[in-house]
C-alpha cells in the first residue's frame, strides 16, 4: 500500500512540471512529468548508499532524476525511487535550463516536505506515547 505525500505543479519558461511523491512504508516513489507529453524517460532508484540510474535511448531526464534523487537520499529513511519524463516540441537552450532549475526547486520543495512529514511523525508518536 502506498500514500500520496505531496502532488504540485510548478510552471516556468513556458513548462510545466508535475511532482508526486508517494510513500510506500519506509520507501519513497518520487514522479516528475510535464511538457507538451509526460512519459517515462529515465529513472534513479537505490538506497543510501548506492544509486542505480539509466535513461530510454534518446531521453535527458537522467540530469533530473539523479538531481533528484541525491537531494532526497538523505531525507528517505528507506528505498528511493525518482522517474521523470519531460517531453517539449522544439525545446530551446533557455526552457531546457529552466526545466532543470524548476526540478531542482521541486527537489528542494519536496526534501523540505519530506522533513515535515517525519517531524509530524515523532510528534505523533510522542503525544501518543504521553497520551
Amino acid at each position: 500500500m502506498f500514500e500520496e505525500l505531496m502532488d504540485f505543479t510548478m510552471t516556468g519558461h513556458g513548462v510545466s512540471v508535475q511532482f508526486r511523491v508517494l510513500r510506500m512504508g519506509t520507501d519513497c516513489l518520487v514522479l516528475a512529468a510535464g511538457g507538451d507529453t509526460g512519459h517515462i524517460g529515465a529513472i534513479a532508484f537505490g538506497d543510501r548508499d548506492e544509486c542505480l540510474s539509466n535513461a530510454r535511448e534518446g531521453h535527458r531526464e537522467g540530469v533530473v532524476t539523479e538531481f533528484i534523487y541525491r537531494e532526497l537520499e538523505s531525507v528517505v529513511p528507506g528505498g528511493l525511487a525518482v522517474l521523470a519524463g519531460i517531453h517539449v516540441d522544439g525545446i530551446t537552450k533557455e526552457q531546457i535550463t529552466g526545466v532543470i532549475a524548476l526540478c531542482e526547486e521541486g527537489a528542494h520543495r519536496i526534501a523540505a516536505g519530506l522533513r515535515q512529514d517525519q517531524q509530524d511523525q515523532k510528534e505523533e508518536k510522542g503525544g501518543n506515547q504521553n497520551g
